[in-house]
């Protein structure tokens, strides 16, 4: 039998220190995972996104590192690599680079 090492009542401080704790982790999760795009950031953070398709045949399903412009040189708005918008399904924040 695997006894619990947390105790049943925990300090205020514990308590507090516990849930920053699963916070994090539930952060670092989803940095893990891709998410709909319609959840990511239009801030200007940019942002790695599954891009399933593109205007030429040739290119099929890609990842780009893109972020959101409101309004480009024609007046829309959307998701944009260096050079061309893109129409992406999915993101995640882009990982730490190595140390």
């Amino acid at each position: 039998m695997l006894r619990s090492t947390i105790p049943l009542e925990l300090a205020e401080e514990d308590e507090r220190t516990l849930m920053v704790l699963l916070a994090s982790m539930i952060e670092r999760a989803k940095q893990k995972v891709w998410l709909p795009i319609e959840t990511a950031p239009k801030d200007g953070t940019a942002i790695l996104v599954y891009v399933p398709t593109y205007k030429f045949e040739w290119y099929k399903a890609f990842t780009a590192v893109v972020y959101w412009v409101e309004k480009e040189y024609d007046g829309t708005a959307g998701w944009f690599d260096t050079f061309d918008r893109v129409e992406p399904t999915h993101w995640m924040k882009i990982p730490e680079y190595p140390k």
